[in-house]
């Protein structure tokens, strides 16, 4: 068996953090044999996930599809809420899009950035 080490900032990591985060805050509501299928259905994902997703030359993050910058977006957000400094710009920044880019994002879910 071989460990691999998967980062919550970026790539599949990012897609999933969120997602395992929330068993974890909620372990206590939910049956043990919820919260070990639920690990399991995680880990078959990240298993499934190509290690290194291929992006542009330029680096930017616009390759990613919607769903899955939108909450990286999310992400990013809130683990920087209280950033005095937090804006769209920071945001699309973080991201590698375009600030119009970023607010499609967020107008396709009804809302905006900040």
């Amino acid at each position: 068996m071989t460990a691999t080490v998967v980062r919550g900032d970026h790539g599949a990591g990012a897609l999933f953090s969120l997602y395992l985060r929330s068993p974890a805050r909620h372990a206590t509501e939910l049956a043990p044999d919820v919260v070990q299928q639920a690990g399991v259905n995680v880990l078959e994902l990240l298993d499934a996930t190509p290690p290194k997703p291929e992006r542009p030359a330029s680096g930017d993050g616009s390759a990613l599809p919607r769903s899955a910058q939108w909450l990286r977006a999310r992400q990013y957000i809130a683990e920087h809420l209280a950033d005095p400094q937090l804006s769209p710009t920071t945001v699309a920044d973080a991201l590698g899009v375009s600030i119009r880019y970023l607010q499609v994002l967020f107008r396709a879910e009804g809302t905006s950035p900040l």
